[in-house]
């Protein structure tokens, strides 16, 4: 989500770098030629989201369905991902590595809310306070991570 937001601004200057060059150079095949690499150049910075997660084990490696995970925890050492459908997979590491490795591969509708949260967006059920209902959990928000988990949201009144 956020690196297509990156991208946007980026399609908005070629476009308009392209019609000032229009102007500017009177050959056609030189500003066509320069539209051609500009357009390789930004499909290169665009990575596909991956589909499937593999959570590296001792012996094997699990496979997951990102969308597929609830919430992330932290247990000591280990990362729990809940699974909307209820499911717990437990891997050896840490919240903050899994979080930049899932960020770094694109996925970044993962927020972190607590030292030992971090909820995905799109499972977030309901808000009571200071606590998100993600299925059936309740989980805390921090006052840490509030301010930042709050530039998420967007909460809806009635007018008067």
């Amino acid at each position: 989500m956020k690196k297509l937001q990156n991208l946007m601004p980026v399609s908005v200057f070629v476009k308009a770098f392209c019609k000032v060059m229009k102007t500017l150079v009177e050959d056609e095949v030189v500003v066509n030629d320069i539209m051609l690499q500009l357009s390789k150049e930004m499909a290169l910075t665009h990575k596909e989201v991956p589909r499937v997660l593999f959570l590296k084990g001792r012996e094997e490696d699990t496979c997951i369905v990102p969308n597929e995970i609830a919430w992330i925890g932290a247990e000591g050492s280990y990362v729990c991902f809940h699974m909307a459908n209820g499911r717990r997979v437990l891997m050896s590491g840490s919240l903050h590595s899994v979080l930049s490795q899932l960020y770094e591969g694109g996925i970044d509708y993962f927020v972190r809310i607590h030292h030992s949260h971090a909820v995905n967006l799109y499972h977030i059920k309901a808000r009571s306070g200071n606590i998100l209902f993600v299925g059936k959990d309740g989980l805390p928000v921090s006052n840490k991570y509030r301010k930042s988990f709050s530039n998420y949201c967007l909460v809806i009144t009635k007018r008067v």
